[in-house]
């Protein structure tokens, strides 16, 4: 009898469920493949101008090399957020892959997150998979959204900034020592003649 839970391909109509028991999942190292619409995501949702198309996901159940319970997970979709540099809507691609550990307990997921990615399911064990999406979404989201060609300007732009400031700071000593004699204070050139005067040499 085949494994009822290895369903890939699946049609892009289908949709993933809303929650699953883990264990049976990673026992049987179920793949699970659908689509999840926005409509599951308010929390996304609400951090962003809009979500237009559903969000493609793959959860893969297993064990990892120390044997504890893990799911990679792969999200692929896109949002609209607001360009900081023109106010207007600007569409981003959303594609996270990412592996998660599965933790018993918070204390477990605090030792963990050294080395792995916790994730906590409820007492029974069972994950809600729309709570994963959001977060892996958000934690991926960018803190200033622009535009590429926007994205550049502001590169090109602190670029030109920083040569700048180096220009400004390869021309410090002359700017300092014109400062020194313009208020009557010792030019170190001035210096460095006297010493030459009192060595016999010629002057400067």
């Amino acid at each position: 009898m085949g494994n009822p839970y290895r369903i890939r391909p699946i049609m892009p109509s289908e949709k993933l469920p809303q929650s699953v028991t883990v264990r049976k999942l990673v026992d049987s190292r179920a793949i699970l493949v659908g689509d999840v619409v926005p409509e599951r995501l308010p929390r996304v949702g609400d951090a962003v101008l809009a979500l237009s198309s559903n969000f493609q996901v793959e959860l893969e159940f297993g064990l990892n090399d120390s044997k504890k319970s893990k799911i990679d997970v792969q999200i692929n979709g896109n949002v609209e957020m607001q360009c900081q540099r023109c106010l207007n809507p600007v569409t981003l691609d959303v594609a996270i892959a990412t592996t998660l550990t599965v933790a018993a307990h918070d204390e477990e997921a605090r030792a963990q997150i050294k080395d792995y990615e916790p994730i906590l399911l409820n007492d029974e064990g069972v994950l809600d998979i729309d709570s994963l999406i959001e977060e892996e979404i958000l934690l991926n989201l960018p803190l200033v959204a622009m535009h590429p060609e926007a994205t550049k300007d502001a590169e090109s732009s602190n670029a030109r900034q920083e040569e700048a400031f180096n220009s400004v700071l390869a021309n410090k000593p002359v700017q300092e020592i014109e400062r020194r004699s313009d208020m009557g204070m010792d030019n170190p050139f001035d210096v460095l003649k006297t010493l030459k005067a009192g060595d016999g040499q010629e002057q400067m």
